[in-house]
């Protein structure tokens, strides 16, 4: 958590979640986050 908030980090990928709570930063799944990042991107191609 440390790590993440030094780097200004957006969110953390974990596997388990439940690990990092309470947490400062958004901590999510690998697959949220990539689903996430894939609607970022597609919404800057519009």
């Amino acid at each position: 958590m440390i790590c993440a908030l030094e780097t200004n980090a957006d969110m953390i990928a974990t596997r388990n979640p439940r690990d990092y709570q309470p947490a400062l930063v958004p901590v999510l799944p690998p697959v949220e986050i990539l689903a996430a990042l894939q609607g970022t991107d597609s919404s800057q191609q519009d």
